[in-house]
């Protein structure tokens, strides 16, 4: 896989984990303008997931949308103090282990 995928997908996964976490304020809060927030990351998401399929084939980058659960886990950690149990490291190191040789399979 192309570094600049990688890189990429990176940010799209970015993207929609940060739209996760508006979402969560929004259902919290019912803002709508906090729920249109989230709406706008994960379309960014979607669109650079997109842009990353022309270049590359689905099957080496969709295992990487994987990586939102890290940012996810990162993001909720922070903001809504949410806690990291050992099985959530257990995970999260599993999945970033597969992304890795997903990645490296090419």
């Amino acid at each position: 896989m192309k570094n600049n995928i990688f890189f990429v997908m990176i940010v799209c996964t970015i993207c929609i984990a940060i739209a996760q976490l508006f979402f969560k304020f929004a259902i919290s809060n019912r803002q709508i303008s906090t729920l249109l927030i989230g709406s706008i990351f994960y379309g960014i998401g979607g669109v650079i997931f997109l842009s990353a399929l022309r270049v590359e084939q689905v099957s080496n980058i969709y295992p990487m949308l994987a990586m939102v659960f890290v940012w996810v886990l990162i993001v909720s950690t922070i903001y809504l103090n949410e806690s990291i149990t050992a099985s959530k490291l257990i995970g999260i190191s599993s999945i970033v282990a597969g992304t890795i040789l997903v990645g490296k399979g090419k």
